[in-house]
């Protein structure tokens, strides 16, 4: 009996193991994903502009990245906005700010929060392109 429970025992870490390397996989597929986004110098914090940082400061403040995503990384509630300036617009993204639209809420922001976010997603659309292509397309029929 002592035999059998020992052996439940193993295979139970036997398959905490195999699950454990699956995560692990799945982890190392992800960051090479990312590392693969096609990135310039623009996408280094550090690189941009005074008002950009800001509006990063603002982003972090509100919690933006609970709903949105900046290159698919944060929540996934919301549209990403890699490239929301040249999909949208300014007049547009100021607009969803101040007054919301659908399930976000409008925010109450002062004009130079306002103006802060809009530098970040100006520069950040400017850094790359999220979805990237897909390299599949070909195969699997999905227009880009």
């Amino acid at each position: 009996m002592a035999q059998k429970s020992n052996m439940g025992a193993a295979s139970g870490l036997g398959r905490v193991l195999a699950r454990s390397g699956v995560v692990v996989a799945g982890y190392l597929v992800y960051v090479g994903a990312v590392a693969g986004l096609p990135l310039d110098e623009r996408a280094n914090e550090d690189a941009w502009s005074p008002q950009a940082r800001a509006g990063m400061g603002v982003w972090r403040e509100q919690a933006c990245t609970g709903c949105h995503s900046i290159y698919g990384l944060g929540g996934h509630t919301g549209p990403d906005l890699t490239n929301a300036w040249s999909r949208m617009g300014e007049e547009y993204i100021r607009t969803v700010l101040r007054e919301g639209v659908r399930a976000m809420p409008a925010f109450e922001l002062s004009e130079s929060e306002v103006q802060s976010l809009l530098a970040l997603l100006a520069e950040t659309d400017g850094t790359g392109v999220y979805p990237p292509p897909s390299n599949f397309a070909p195969v699997f029929g999905v227009g880009r």
